[in-house]
């Protein structure tokens, strides 16, 4: 199976184990929707369900056979979701953890949380996700445990540990304010990025986020 659309995430990954009840009650559950850049056309949609079901679907209207439609259960237990999920497009089986941060209008699950405390945007901060193939437990586990030390100076370092046991990738760089919670980050060897601070608790990629149906 294809690495799913909800994985191309605009920052690395992240192993986190959760465990937890079906379901959610901290804003998850309902339907997300991410319109395509500059149009009114859907790109794609999660579904949370009060049981504990989850769907992800893609609208690809030029290319409908690449779309992902993934489905399975779900557990969620501080800011972390573990799904088993199938895909239309392949018969694996495929276990996914990814944080998240959801608010009564907002949801992205490449949120980044700051475990010991921050001061704005200054702090340690860390989220992603890990995909495993359950049917093939051989096959490497994608995905790594990224950090991102914003410092009071203006430096920045990402650092992102993969699962696969390859070793730490840290890029140096800067960040600058360009609104009260909305920052640019420039760092060597990877892309410019405009990360947002939403309601002082978590870090979200600008691009990456879903709004409430």
């Amino acid at each position: 199976m294809k690495t799913p659309a909800l994985l191309a995430f605009a920052f690395a990954t992240t192993t986190l184990a959760a465990c937890g009840s079906q379901g959610t009650d901290d804003g998850l559950v309902g339907g997300w929707t991410r319109m395509r850049a500059g149009t009114t056309e859907v790109r794609d949609q999660f579904a949370f369900s009060a049981d504990g079901s989850m769907t992800f679907d893609e609208n690809k209207p030029d290319a409908r056979a690449e779309e992902d439609h993934i489905t399975g259960p779900y557990t969620v237990s501080d800011g972390v979701v573990v799904a088993t999920m199938t895909n239309t497009n392949g018969p694996r089986h495929t276990r996914v953890t990814f944080t998240y941060y959801a608010n009564d209008t907002l949801f992205s699950p490449n949120a980044l949380r700051a475990p010991a405390g921050h001061d704005g945007i200054v702090g340690v901060w860390t989220g992603g996700t890990k995909m495993e193939d359950l049917d093939d437990p051989s096959q490497p586990v994608v995905g790594g445990v990224l950090t991102g030390d914003f410092r009071a100076d203006g430096s920045l370092r990402w650092s992102t540990t993969p699962h696969d046991g390859s070793p730490v990738r840290t890029h140096e760089g800067t960040w600058v304010a360009e609104s009260a919670n909305t920052f640019r980050t420039t760092a060597s060897g990877v892309s410019d990025s405009v990360v947002k601070l939403v309601d002082g608790q978590a870090l979200v990629p600008d691009d990456y986020v879903w709004q409430r149906d």
